[in-house]
C-alpha cells in the first residue's frame, strides 16, 4: 500500500501550507531520518515562500504609493537638506510651471523655486528644530519668474545622528483662493467707502427685517 509523509510549512508560528510527499512501492515505510529531512526541508521552503510574500506585498504597497503619489491634487515632493530635488510628482510639476516632473530632477534646485532664498532658510530651521511644518505660507517662483502662493506642510527625516538629511512634503497652490479673497476685500472697501460717503439714507435689513446698519 501506497505511504505518506507530510509536514506543516511554519514560519512565525504562522501555518503557510503543508509539504507531503507519497511513496507507492509495496512495503516502504517512511523513517523517522526521513521526517527529520523533511522538516529541515520544509523550514528552508517556509522562509522562501515568507520572502515571496513579502516582497509581493511591498510591491502591492509600492504601485499604490506611486498611484497615489502620480495622481495626487496637491504637488508632492522630496528634497534633501541641501535643497536637491529627489522626487516630485506631476502636480507639483504644474505648480511651478513646468511640463513634467524630469523637467525638475536633477535641473532645478529648491532655492529656485523660492522668490526669497531666505524663507527655505526659515522653513528649514523650523523643521530642524520641530521636525514638522504644517500649513505655512510660502512665495514661490514658477519657471516664467511669476509668483505662486503656496500653502506647505513638510514632514523631516533624520539620520541616527539627529541630522535633517530628507524633506518630504506637499503644496498647495493658493494663488487663485488669495488673488479672490483680496478682490472680495476690495470689493467690499468700495461698497462701504460709498456706503459711508453716500448723500442719500441708505439703510441695510437682514432677511428678517432688522437694521444691520
Amino acid at each position: 500500500s501506497e505511504d505518506w509523509l507530510g509536514v506543516p510549512l511554519i514560519s512565525k508560528d504562522v501555518i503557510l501550507g503543508l509539504m507531503t510527499v507519497q511513496h507507492y512501492e509495496k512495503g516502504h515505510r517512511f523513517g523517522e531520518m526521513d521526517e527529520r529531512l523533511m522538516m529541515a526541508v520544509a523550514e528552508h521552503v517556509a522562509r522562501a515562500l515568507e520572502q515571496k510574500f513579502a516582497n509581493e506585498a511591498l510591491l502591492a504597497s509600492e504601485i499604490r504609493y506611486r498611484s497615489l503619489f502620480e495622481s495626487a491634487a496637491w504637488g508632492i515632493f522630496q528634497s534633501s537638506a541641501k535643497g536637491e530635488l529627489l522626487n516630485v510628482n506631476p502636480a507639483l510639476a504644474s505648480i511651478f510651471g513646468y511640463d513634467s516632473p524630469e523637467d525638475m530632477i536633477g535641473k532645478v534646485t529648491a532655492d529656485d523655486l523660492y522668490i526669497d532664498v531666505g524663507q527655505r532658510r526659515r522653513i528649514l530651521e523650523e523643521v530642524t528644530s520641530k521636525g514638522v511644518l504644517k500649513h505655512a505660507n510660502i512665495t514661490g517662483r514658477r519657471r516664467d519668474g511669476s509668483v505662486m502662493l503656496g500653502e506647505m506642510s513638510i514632514h523631516g527625516v533624520f539620520d541616527a545622528k539627529g541630522e535633517l538629511v530628507r524633506l518630504d512634503g506637499a503644496v498647495e497652490d493658493v494663488t487663485e483662493k488669495h488673488s479672490a479673497q483680496v478682490a472680495l476685500e476690495k470689493q467690499k472697501a468700495y461698497f462701504r467707502q460709498l456706503f459711508d460717503n453716500s448723500p442719500l439714507a441708505i439703510v441695510l435689513n437682514d432677511a428678517e427685517g432688522s437694521v444691520r446698519d
